[in-house]
């Protein structure tokens, strides 16, 4: 993340500096209404309040709201000529706030359009797209899916830039890996083409090396896929509510090939007092209709050995209502109201903002095997004391990891692991 703000020891003020910026984009371009938001303007508060917002610091000079490539070039060209620095915001969602800066956010998320190539093979997009946009779009328009995460208002740039873990990864693979091209603007205002056969290095740092590190995106294609398998599933939910066996659950959890028994599942675990700590488990049988095949499956995989409670079955036709089902353990009437209301961007960031703290633990292994139940009761013991309110997701992305060579993207790290 690139933080650079304006030298203020001559007793320039963010507001003079906001002012000069305005007055450069206003030079460059033909008009700059409903485009430049600078401090003490209408608009501008609210803007503040349109991502997750951990640094208090993070006060920009100025927001530009782009529509195009050209609005981008004019920003990053009158940042650099000021000493600004600059950061990209698409729905606004990263948790480590890079969507934020001191200097000048480019907000892309009114460039959302989204074209499908004719033999429905790949999606050019923009870079203001969320994931619930996205999958509505393409499920109507193709019934094709991309493998997008649970939450409906992500943008679906920084998801795939940042690597791209879905619930489908076993299925589809890692977002990245379904990038085929990326258009950005760099720090000099020039622009730039990468993929496979052109800038490969670029390319190959786009899948999975992060947002906004080497230009800012504007535009990216992506491999798109068939939604016909999803479209047949049976969605399924429990507890683990005795505190002793989750460590076993999740040892066998991450040992097992869910790709095997076409099973999709995520996990969360949440600690409602200091030693009691439950698991909620949901998921889906693919390709079964009805609540006895799913099951005699789940029996085949070995989960039921465990004591769940609360064991409920839900049967669903469509490839849009599997998505919403894993992310939210029901299924709305109208797929709209998931996907498209709750998929507009920068609502996630307006509504936690002041409602969540965010943080994390880390944890590194070097295992053949899938760990034991000792090393997830420590992780759990661990995670207690620091976190009495926090809640861990887990999932196994199996294949979505193995399937690809791990140095071939940019999140080799985790594949390494």
């Amino acid at each position: 993340r690139r933080v650079v703000h304006a030298d203020t020891s001559n007793g320039t003020t963010n507001s003079t500096v906001g002012e000069a910026f305005r007055l450069c984009m206003n030079e460059r371009l033909v008009n700059i209404t409903s485009l430049v938001y600078v401090q003490e303007e209408d608009g501008y508060h609210a803007r503040m309040g349109w991502s997750f917002e951990p640094y208090s610091s993070d006060v920009p000079v100025a927001f530009v709201d782009s529509s195009n490539e050209n609005h981008i070039i004019a920003a990053v060209n009158c940042a650099r000529n000021l000493g600004l620095g600059i950061c990209p915001r698409g729905g606004g969602h990263s948790r480590i706030g890079s969507s934020m800066c001191r200097g000048v956010v480019i907000d892309v998320a009114q460039i959302n359009d989204v074209q499908v190539s004719l033999d429905k093979s790949s999606a050019t997009v923009g870079a203001g797209i969320t994931a619930g946009e996205l999958a509505y779009e393409l499920f109507g328009q193709s019934n094709r899916l991309f493998p997008i995460g649970h939450n409906p208002s992500v943008g679906v740039v920084g998801f795939t830039l940042a690597g791209g873990l879905s619930e489908i990864a076993n299925q589809l693979g890692l977002g990245c890996d379904s990038l085929r091209e990326v258009h950005m603007v760099k720090a000099d205002g020039s622009i730039i083409i990468a993929n496979s056969s052109h800038n490969r290095d670029i390319f190959w740092a786009s899948q999975g090396g992060g947002g906004g590190r080497f230009g800012i995106v504007y535009r990216m294609r992506l491999a798109i896929y068939d939604a016909s398998p999803f479209n047949s599933f049976v969605g399924f939910s429990a507890n683990i509510s005795n505190s002793s066996i989750i460590p076993d659950y999740l040892s066998w959890a991450f040992g097992r090939t869910e790709l095997q028994f076409n099973i999709v599942s995520r996990s969360k675990i949440f600690f409602p007092s200091k030693r009691d700590s439950v698991l909620e488990l949901r998921g889906v049988c693919l390709n079964e209709s009805s609540q006895g095949m799913c099951i005699e499956k789940l029996n085949r995989s070995g989960i039921l050995r465990f004591p769940l409670t609360n064991l409920r079955f839900r049967e669903g036709s469509s490839a849009l209502d599997m998505l919403q089902y894993v992310a939210t353990g029901s299924v709305s009437k109208s797929p709209e109201d998931f996907f498209v209301v709750g998929g507009e961007p920068h609502s996630e960031g307006r509504f936690q903002a002041d409602r969540e703290i965010v943080s994390a633990l880390s944890f590194q292994m070097n295992q053949t095997a899938a760990p034991s139940r000792y090393y997830f009761e420590d992780f759990l013991s661990y995670t207690r004391v620091l976190c009495r309110s926090c809640t861990i997701i887990t999932q196994n992305l199996g294949a979505g990891i193995t399937r690809v060579n791990p140095r071939s993207t940019a999140i080799y790290g985790l594949r390494l692991a």
